[in-house]
């Protein structure tokens, strides 16, 4: 496939200017460890949302046009290990790469602001000081989240995770503060990424757990997309590829279709394929690398070549590049970056 061609990767130049205006910015979000070493409150399992859970904040600060200086991105480890090669390619803009290994779609959406973490304490008052266990009955405690600030009932912290358990710390001393079950978290930055373009890959590490993973999946990347859209629509979202060491008919295999088609048939030509450059013939001459009898086998089932593989889960280098390239061509083929 040529990059002169305007249909790049499941994106159409038609489609995008359905919307209007050119924009140039972009966004990457992931995940990051903390310790710590409180004593957990925390359900084992999914917790059930709260009674008196609060409702989500509307865009009130929400622009008619998205920024078209400030590009972010959200995922996990692939938009983790895409960031560098991203940012050279939205030179004119600032590029916030935000990936991190180990996100699930819960955690990328808390951190975006589309679904902000649920926060309940167990006695409801936010301490006057330091650090307390909390619960979200929205979002799992993971040591993969990457600690991020924002407020909880107007109190400034931060949101960071053990492997077992949420933790709320206050940025200043103060009083102490009433919490009712179900405050939302509201990232300090979300007001920011919704009125920016953003480039959205969540949930491929929910997609090993169930069928029902799917769903859960699809909902939130449904509403992250709804949620940061301006009126002038600026969202590329993109698809999921199947790990190396998959079996036909596994079930990553399976959820990853799932989502894959969920996404093309809500984002059409809008959305980045990246299942199906990863697929492609292109990739080779493009990443510079020679596949393998084994390689294009691999492609035939649906699944990433080793060849292309860094490990089972995650692209190379060099393909990463050639990722990168397409997803740039891609946002200049439809009018949400300036061409060179």
């Amino acid at each position: 496939m040529r990059e002169g061609n305007l249909k790049l990767m499941g994106v159409s130049r038609r489609t995008l200017l359905v919307s209007g205006l050119a924009t140039a910015s972009v966004g990457i979000v992931g995940v990051v460890g903390a310790a710590g070493g409180l004593l957990p409150w925390q359900h084992n399992g999914p917790a059930s949302a709260p009674p008196n859970s609060l409702p989500l904040p509307t865009n009130s600060g929400q622009n008619m046009f998205p920024d078209t200086s400030n590009v972010w991105g959200f995922g996990s480890s692939t938009m983790a290990l895409l960031g560098p090669h991203l940012r050279n390619r939205f030179v004119g803009a600032t590029f916030n790469a935000q990936g991190k290994g180990g996100e699930r779609a819960e955690h990328i959406c808390a951190r975006m602001g589309s679904a902000p973490a649920q926060i309940s304490i167990k006695n409801h008052l936010i301490p006057g000081s330091g650090a307390v266990a909390v619960r979200a009955w929205n979002m799992p405690a993971s040591s993969s989240l990457k600690p991020f600030t924002g407020t909880l009932a107007g109190i400034r912290g931060v949101l960071s995770s053990t492997r077992s358990t949420l933790i709320f710390t206050r940025t200043k001393p103060g009083p102490t503060h009433a919490l009712p079950a179900g405050t939302p978290f509201i990232p300090l930055t979300s007001n920011e990424v919704h009125n920016a373009v953003v480039l959205l890959n969540a949930g491929k590490n929910n997609l090993r757990d169930s069928p029902a993973a799917v769903g859960l999946v699809n909902t939130l990347t449904n509403a992250a997309y709804q949620w940061m859209a301006p009126s002038i629509k600026r969202c590329v979202v993109m698809t999921h590829f199947v790990n190396s060491n998959e079996p036909v008919g596994s079930l990553q295999y399976t959820n990853v279709q799932a989502v894959n088609h969920n996404i093309l048939q809500n984002y059409g030509e809008v959305a980045f394929d990246l299942n199906a450059y990863v697929l492609s013939k292109e990739i080779w001459k493009e990443s510079g690398i020679q596949p393998t009898r084994a390689d294009l086998q691999q492609q035939a089932m649906g699944v990433k070549a080793t060849g292309l593989s860094r490990d089972a889960g995650h692209l190379n280098d060099a393909a990463n590049a050639a990722v990168a390239a397409r997803i740039g061509a891609h946002f200049i083929a439809l009018g949400y970056y300036p061409a060179a």
